[in-house]
């Protein structure tokens, strides 16, 4: 191998070692003259917009791409030429230059991935062997979602599509040409189009025939067994994420081979009886399946909470449990077997003791997870022992280092004693539910879950706390979190990752500022709720009519606590990430949402 080439793989190797999916890391971007020092005294000072602003400087010397910063300081440096060999033949003007187009394709494949999707087409038009290279590049990852633009791209190394007619060319050439190179589909929306014509059906089944090689799929719309056996090759499938149509096909499919499946999530199953018939086609090897996830509704869905019993229902044991929603029903038709599993995740579920016996068939679910999400769960009572008191007796603690669990019962609280039980957890992600019937004040039920997740001081990195009030009527409120709880919270000296709810009014802030500084090793801090960004400024809307408005609205509070604590890196307020360099500058992100969420919740 020549030496400039070598040169380019080495400055490749160098910058691989940040992945393309993470976001820009502090290095990345150089500031010129900082300005002059922040206003830290109010946290309700808007950037521009009061008499004595807090100034930013956000002017970057250079916001050239990944591939610009390593490839073309290389391929334009007077000290790289060809070798004598290459050169033969060629005048002085084309060998002081290296043309992209020559390169080794094993480079050019390196090269593809930090490319963006634009610049890949601008490269497959050069020749042959470009075209072919970037034709895989752009296909190999591949994410239909409207909702993603140029500005909010959470993964440069996607293809997105986000129009109904980007979407139907790419069935249609799906349809006439060799899709092979396909391994990762996600379909989030199939726009304005309407997905009931035969027509449409039929391209989207001639479509998923013609993925040979597909790893990865993910298809949010309605996607029935029989349309999912139209894959020829589904022993390559790896992760299946799909949501059920209301009803079960006519005609029914036979058993789907999925033996090399180690992720399965299925959402929005209307009933169990659906969910059952579509679990039953499904030939799963237990020994490969990692994770199942179960979701009754799609993510980011608002559902109706008019259908749950109110607390005072649940306390008087008058309500009637819903086959539906019966936990019993909806892990009817799971692998029981499945002794291998690391993750399980149960959503908008009811449950009861008098579940208990015939779910002894399936704690194998249980045994060796490591993480668990048991969210929108809702506990009858019956006299008996209550369900977590149950389930702590099969989960290992040993084992499970993540949890999420937002339950919801009557009476007591068994919640904070099951987190207690599990003292080696990493991450944990709780929803503190508060109701009258249990008999305590909301600042005892708050002692005693942060009793329980001090236990874990030694381990816990990762922590998302809420707390939801529940009136007689059955509406819910956010509340916050009292001085002790903070107070002890400060005792988690390993946490990297904080989410907590700010009210209106609540004081939170205040507290924050005591308890941010003595967080040593925090990255990332999310703050949920209508008071995260401070006082509310109506007149902000209009002097500032751009795209940066509502960033604008809380930039501040993001400049303040990233000054407070130095290895604070991200913080998200009020849905707006911010990202703070080592420098103290404060930028806004818009395309870091879900990436954002991966690192605050679990």
């Amino acid at each position: 191998m020549d030496r400039y080439t070598a040169e380019i793989l080495e400055g490749l190797r160098r910058a691989g070692t940040n992945s393309p999916t993470e976001p820009q890391s502090e290095d990345e971007c150089k500031y010129e003259d900082e300005d002059e020092d922040m206003n830290l005294t109010v946290f309700n000072t808007p950037i521009g917009y009061l008499k004595r602003p807090l100034f930013q400087d956000t002017t970057t010397i250079t916001s050239s791409s990944p591939q610009d910063r390593v490839i073309r300081p290389l391929l334009e440096s007077k000290h790289y030429r060809p070798t004598s060999n290459e050169t033969q033949g060629c005048s002085a003007n084309e060998s002081s230059t290296l043309d992209i187009a020559n390169l080794p394709i094993e480079i050019m494949e390196r090269i593809s991935l930090f490319l963006s999707q634009g610049d890949c087409l601008k490269i497959m038009l050069l020749n042959k062997s470009c075209c072919n290279v970037m034709k895989t590049r752009l296909y190999r990852n591949i994410v239909v979602d409207s909702q993603v633009d140029l500005f909010s791209k959470d993964d440069p190394t996607r293809t997105y599509i986000n129009s109904s007619y980007g979407f139907k060319r790419f069935l249609q050439k799906a349809c006439i040409e060799d899709f092979s190179f396909v391994q990762n589909l996600v379909v989030m929306e199939y726009f304005d189009m309407n997905h009931y014509e035969r027509q449409f059906q039929a391209l989207i089944s001639q479509c998923l025939s013609h993925l040979n090689h597909i790893r990865h799929l993910e298809w949010l719309p309605e996607l029935n067994s029989l349309m999912l056996s139209q894959l020829p090759n589904l022993r390559q499938l790896q992760v299946l994420r799909v949501s059920l149509p209301e009803n079960t096909p006519s005609v029914e499919a036979e058993r789907l081979s999925l033996h090399n499946l180690k992720v399965l999530e299925v959402l929005a199953y209307h009933d169990c009886d659906v969910l059952n018939s579509f679990l039953r086609k499904l030939d799963l090897d237990p020994q490969k399946l990692d994770c199942i996830q179960l979701h009754r509704y799609k993510k980011g869905k608002i559902y109706d909470h008019s259908m749950n019993p109110t607390a005072v229902e649940l306390s008087r044991n008058q309500a009637t449990i819903n086959r539906d929603h019966e936990l019993q029903q909806v892990i009817k038709h799971t692998p029981m077997t499945c002794e291998q599993l690391k993750e399980l995740v149960l959503d908008h579920i009811h449950v009861s003791h008098r579940l208990f016996e015939s779910l002894k068939l399936h704690f194998p679910l249980f045994h060796n997870l490591t993480r668990l999400k048991l969210t929108n769960v809702v506990e009858y009572l019956g006299g008996g022992e209550l369900m977590l008191h149950q389930l702590s007796k099969v989960v290992r603690p040993e084992n499970l280092i993540a949890l999420s669990i937002d339950w919801r019962e009557a009476n007591q609280d068994t919640v904070a004693e099951f987190i207690n039980g599990l003292g080696g957890l990493q991450e944990l992600d709780v929803v503190i539910r508060f109701n009258y019937t249990k008999g305590v004040t909301i600042d005892e039920t708050l002692d005693q879950y942060v009793k329980a997740i001090v236990a874990s001081f030694r381990t816990l990195h990762k922590l998302s706390l809420e707390l939801k009030v529940e009136q007689q009527n059955g509406t819910e409120s956010f509340g916050d979190l009292n001085n002790p709880v903070m107070d002890q919270l400060v005792d988690l000296h390993l946490l990297e990752s904080l989410r907590i709810p700010v009210r209106q009014g609540g004081g939170m802030h205040e507290r924050l500022a005591w308890m941010i500084p003595q967080m040593a090793q925090l990255r990332y801090l999310d703050l949920v709720g209508g008071g995260s960004g401070g006082q509310p400024n109506l007149g902000m809307g209009m002097i500032h009519p751009c795209v940066y408005d509502e960033w604008f609205k809380v930039q501040h509070v993001a400049i303040l606590y990233c000054q407070m604590n130095d290895q604070l890196r991200y913080v998200r307020c009020n849905k707006r990430v911010f990202y703070c360099n080592k420098l103290g500058i404060v930028e806004p992100k818009t395309w870091l949402d879900k990436w954002f969420d991966k690192r605050v919740r679990v």
